[in-house]
């Protein structure tokens, strides 16, 4: 959506209710937008990282895998402040 397509949004909203002060209608829409933008640019990053991550751990063996399973569980240990054993019940 853009720009103009968001003010006409808001204008064809102000013909159907001429009373009502729709000016804040394109905040929001405008929010929504900036939302969903974000969101998806957070979502590539995080599956990039996520790709990364898993072929590094492609080239671990079991023991180091093991490792750092519970160096992450410790991290969200301390992150969180519940264990992780206990979250999962």
């Amino acid at each position: 959506m853009t720009r103009n397509t968001v003010e006409e949004l808001v204008r064809q909203w102000g013909l159907e209710r001429p009373g009502m002060d729709v000016s804040a209608l394109g905040v929001v829409v405008r929010l929504q937008l900036l939302s969903k933008l974000l969101a998806r640019r957070a979502n590539r990053a995080l599956k990039t990282r996520l790709d990364d991550a898993e072929a590094a751990l492609a080239g671990l063996t079991p023991r180091e895998r093991q490792r750092l399973g519970r160096q992450l569980a410790d991290l969200l240990n301390d992150v969180e402040g519940t264990p992780v054993a206990q979250r999962r019940r």
